[in-house]
């Protein structure tokens, strides 16, 4: 018996529950599939604290938020799980980090507040494989962590920050930065303006320890407590062996913080420097134990090591505890180079480039009065006619200040307009999963993506607004929501006569109308019937409709 008489069969003696079963599968697979693409909207603390629910998720930050702001809460009695005790809960952990894409707009997430005694502290515990974080802006911060803190992010790895900042206090232990605590991805176009402090080693004032590639970036504050390997920029820079694939490269950046600590290898940029910085300036104090210098505190580069300085400068004054204290490196171990260099030798710093040790330092001394300072304000003066002044340094300053980098200069582009409010709402009315339609609330921007709905005996003919303008003749619907709207779906009833049935019954109908056993001699479809060839019918149209779409979709 073939497949329409088995079908048949089922038509006459249960065609009320096949149509019910058909119903439920159709209205599955091609009712309304109404929903929001592209990134999750964070408008509120809560969606903040949500990120770590989908740590692979894709986000966008929609208005400023302040953790100390009622109307940053969805619910502002959940205000206290973050602003008190050891406040917020960082996103991501070593074995569970955070991977998606998070887009800040420009906007800032204010007031901060973390007291944890445990690793991967920041507002990101960690980050890594591909993901990312741009345009962000953490205000006001008050973090204290363990080992592995930084304001920002404690740990990024195999993954990247872009034009992003942290202003506030940072604290904590071993590897703290006042943006990131350890770095082993690329961070670009981003600064701190921070207050650090550590009770142990690598200590920065914008990353404690950098592995791989920071540029474009900038730090301002102080350092007031650290151990060994203190630097206004970056505590500790490593670039592992020769033959790895970690870099620890520092270009096109500049620290002006302040140091005062007791620890040993202590530099205005980096305090302990074992792989290569070019490019690069700073112009804070520095006061620290041993191996102090005004650029770096330490500097290696042997067999597996390269520590290598070009085209940088510092011009802060540079106070040691005990030995080997240099106006731009304390100890220089190894084969390193120092290359197109200068400090600035101001009263009762020291007079030599190098504290003590070895390698080759091209590094020049201008002391103060005479010929003084002035001397670095002109670019064609030496070490500076070797340097890149069309596209790495300005010359804005050429003949009245200092050196700066030509990114300083860059326009910045135009802040997006900040709302201390979410975007507005509109009401949208759309088909509803039965008869009728249903309303509800969508942010304005939304992009949303609307089917239309089986409606067994008719045919879809299009889409229509609540004036009756056609909005699409596609069954498959996308738009934007820009304000309040109704969307309707208009179908056209399909015609049928019993003539048309008796000369043009459907394939296979004409077994089913011989086999009086089966139908009980009746030579008519029952409604049952009816329906369910109505409703087969509609879903044979349907997949039409799609496979046309779909076949214009791959010809484009």
């Amino acid at each position: 018996m073939n497949n329409i008489l088995n079908l048949n069969i089922l038509v006459k003696f249960g065609g009320l529950v096949l149509i019910a079963i058909l119903s439920v599968l159709l209205f599955s697979i091609f009712t309304q599939d109404v929903k929001g693409d592209g990134p999750v909207e964070v408008n509120s603390i809560e969606d903040l604290n949500n990120i770590r629910n989908d740590l692979s998720g894709d986000y966008i930050l929609m208005r400023d938020l302040d953790f100390q702001d009622d109307g940053s809460y969805d619910d502002p009695s959940n205000k206290g799980d973050y602003t008190t005790g050891s406040g917020w809960v960082p996103i991501g952990t070593y074995s569970d980090s955070f991977v998606g894409t998070f887009d800040g707009q420009g906007f800032e997430i204010k007031n901060l507040f973390i007291d944890k005694s445990s690793e991967l502290t920041g507002f990101w515990g960690k980050v890594s494989d591909s993901g990312s974080v741009e345009n962000l802006g953490l205000k006001d911060v008050n973090v204290t962590g363990l080992n592995v803190t930084g304001g920002f992010v404690g740990e990024l790895v195999s993954a990247s920050i872009s034009n992003s900042y942290v202003t506030g206090n940072v604290s904590g232990s071993t590897v703290v930065g006042g943006f990131v605590g350890f770095n082993l991805g690329e961070i670009v176009d981003s600064h701190a303006i921070i207050t650090v402090s550590a009770s142990s080693s690598k200590v920065g004032g914008f990353v404690g320890e950098n592995w791989e590639v920071i540029s474009k970036s900038y730090a301002t504050g102080s350092i007031d407590e650290g151990g060994n390997s203190t630097g206004g920029f970056v505590g500790y820079n490593n670039n592992w062996d020769a033959g790895s694939p970690f870099t620890g490269t520092i270009s096109d950046s500049y620290a002006t913080v302040n140091i005062d600590v007791s620890g040993n290898a202590v530099g205005g940029f980096v305090g302990d420097n074992l792989g290569n910085i070019s490019n690069s300036y700073t112009t804070g104090n520095v006061s620290g134990g041993s191996n102090v210098g005004g650029f770096v505190g330490y500097n290696v580069h042997i067999s597996t090591r390269w520590g290598d300085i070009s085209n940088s400068y510092s011009t802060g004054n540079v106070l040691g505890v005990s030995g080997n204290v240099g106006g731009f490196i304390g100890t220089s171990q190894g084969d390193s180079v120092v290359s197109n260099s200068y400090f600035l030798n101001h009263a009762n710093n020291p007079s030599d480039c190098l504290g003590g040790g070895s390698g080759t330092a091209a590094c020049a001394e201008i002391t103060d009065p005479d010929p003084g300072e002035s001397y670095f304000f002109t670019i064609a003066n030496s070490p500076m006619d070797e340097w890149d002044f069309v596209d790495i340094w300005s010359d804005g300053n050429n003949g009245s200040d200092y050196p700066t980098l030509a990114w300083q200069f860059t326009p910045a582009d135009p802040e997006p307009e900040r709302s201390s409010s979410p975007k507005p709402s509109h009401s949208v009315t759309l088909p509803s999963t039965g008869e009728g339609s249903q309303s509800e609330s969508y942010r304005q921007g939304t992009a949303i993506s609307i089917n239309a709905p089986i409606k067994v005996g008719h045919t879809f003919l299009h889409w229509e607004d609540g004036e009756g303008n056609i909005l699409s003749t596609n069954r498959i619907y996308s738009f934007i929501v820009g304000g309040d709207m109704e969307v309707h779906p208009v179908y056209e009833e399909i015609e049928e006569t019993e003539a048309d049935e008796e000369e043009n019954p459907p394939a296979g109908e004409e077994d089913l109308m011989e086999d009086e056993d089966i139908l009980d001699g009746e030579e008519e479809l029952s409604e049952p019937q009816r329906q369910i060839r109505s409703l087969m019918r509609s879903l044979i149209s349907l997949l039409q409709q799609r496979l046309e779409t779909l076949l214009s979709q791959v010809g484009n």
